[in-house]
């Protein structure tokens, strides 16, 4: 018989797999929008009918559609801080999450044809859940991108992110741990595999930026990821795991030039097409 301790370890990790069991079944009879083939996308020009050299690929977050960038200011915050990169708003919804269909959707649909545009960088900005997708595409192509602005990431379950802290973190945990082998687990553990592979090589391509709201709630887990980066990667505000905190931080990341900033006067008519 396991020793006490053990067997309430194995009930927690059993109670939290049915937790997002429970929720999954409840999200995917609520969030009802259809899956498109290809994924629908709003492009923002750096300038009107100008391709810019670099791309910004930003990713909702689970009840959050492509479309709410714009309506949360992060376009407006990129345009006044003169940001030299165009914009891709990508409509990657929840549905495309229970489908499991997101990263072959953005990498076919959205990152491979924008390298074959003439892109010569790309730089996926993912929200929450979209940051959970960022990752497993940058895992899957890591020569595709130049950064992965991960902002307030959800980085799985709760058995998965105790057995790295109980390891210790990042650094002491070793992957394959007896007792995560569900698909949904497994997708996480490969995640943060692949970020530990990278902890000697920090600041290589894709480069991996973190930020992060101080009273998220999952705050300890974005803090158990931000020991293994170096601090200029890693940005906090005050805030919850909400648009405002969200907006704050990207403005925080672009006045502290993580991305290419053009020359010239800020653009207040920046160009908009939907395809």
């Amino acid at each position: 018989m396991a020793p006490p301790n053990k067997r309430k370890k194995r009930l927690r990790h059993q109670l939290a797999r049915l937790l997002f069991s429970l929720q999954s079944m409840v999200s995917s009879s609520l969030l009802t929008s259809p899956v498109k083939v290809p994924v629908p996308t709003l492009l923002y020009r750096e300038r009107v009918g100008e391709r810019s050299r670099s791309l910004v690929v930003l990713l909702p977050g689970k009840g959050s559609r492509g479309e709410d960038f714009e309506r949360r200011g992060f376009v407006r915050a990129a345009r006044d801080r003169c940001l030299g990169a165009d914009l891709l708003a990508v409509d990657l919804h929840y549905g495309y999450y229970l489908q499991g269909t997101f990263r072959e959707r953005l990498w076919k649909d959205v990152v491979e044809p924008a390298g074959a545009q003439g892109y010569e960088q790309i730089c996926l900005l993912g929200i929450s859940m979209g940051a959970s997708g960022a990752l497993g595409l940058a895992r899957e192509h890591p020569g595709s991108l130049s950064n992965l602005i991960l902002v307030a990431p959800f980085l799985g379950p709760p058995a998965v992110v105790e057995e790295i802290d109980r390891a210790g973190g990042l650094d002491r945990w070793s992957p394959g741990t007896p007792g995560l082998a569900s698909p949904f687990e497994a997708f996480f553990v490969k995640n943060w595999e692949w970020v530990q592979g990278r902890t000697s090589t920090p600041e290589a391509p894709p480069r991996i930026l973190l930020a992060f709201g101080e009273q998220d709630r999952f705050a300890a887990t974005h803090r158990l990821l931000a020991r293994a980066l170096p601090p200029s990667q890693v940005f906090t505000v005050p805030g919850r795991h909400e648009w405002k905190t969200w907006k704050t931080l990207w403005e925080k990341m672009l006045d502290a030039g993580v991305l290419p900033c053009r020359e010239g006067e800020k653009d207040d008519t920046p160009g908009v097409m939907a395809r």
